[in-house]
């Protein structure tokens, strides 16, 4: 096995090991995931966010851009850029009697962009889409009978996208990107009789 096909390969394991740990990755504390397919993730990199999250209009041969995939044929032939990024978040959730606080840390991506031929430009990566996680409860009583109702829920969406672009003429580039979303929700309620 040639050297090429070697490094194509450890990709390929090192790939599908990140991808199986984004998917069991959860990183949110609220409640309003519970609603379609969750918390919806910021699709911007750590370039872009610096920047209020603008990203559509960006096309530097320093940053990976998948929100603008016309920027990948920016490269020159000698740069290869390999991108991650880990976040932080904590919040406080309060219902007037009860406060919790809630931290959480996660790997939000990881990307690469190359330059293929001439003009032409590639990219790959993975990044969260959605974000389910959230565990509350409330107090009820029914016809005397005082219960615990609990409302759990984990999982969400992932996204993994290849894209390329092309430089027909000088300032001018044309690029797609090409997705596909996985992963898995679960979804739990439990009525429990307070004694």
């Amino acid at each position: 096995m040639n050297i090429t096909a070697k490094r194509f390969l450890s990709f390929i394991v090192l790939f599908t090991v990140v991808a199986a740990t984004f998917a069991q990755q959860v990183g949110s504390n609220s409640p309003y995931g519970r609603y379609g397919f969750g918390l919806l993730s910021n699709q911007s990199f750590g370039a872009s966010e610096a920047m209020g999250g603008i990203s559509y209009g960006l096309r530097r041969s320093q940053q990976v851009n998948p929100g603008n995939p016309a920027s990948y044929s920016r490269l020159d032939s000698l740069t290869f850029i390999f991108d991650f990024g880990v976040s932080g978040h904590y919040a406080t959730y309060s219902d007037g009697l009860n406060k919790q606080n809630f931290y959480n840390g996660n790997l939000d991506y990881i990307a690469m962009q190359f330059p293929v031929f001439g003009k032409l430009g590639a990219s790959i990566g993975l990044l969260p889409y959605s974000k389910v996680g959230y565990n509350y409860g409330q107090t009820r009583a029914l016809e005397n009978i005082v219960y615990e109702e609990v409302f759990r829920g984990t999982g969400g969406l992932s996204q993994i996208y290849a894209g390329i672009a092309y430089e027909p003429v000088k300032n001018f580039s044309v690029g797609a990107n090409v997705s596909y979303l996985f992963g898995n929700f679960s979804y739990s309620s439990i009525s429990v009789p307070r004694t």
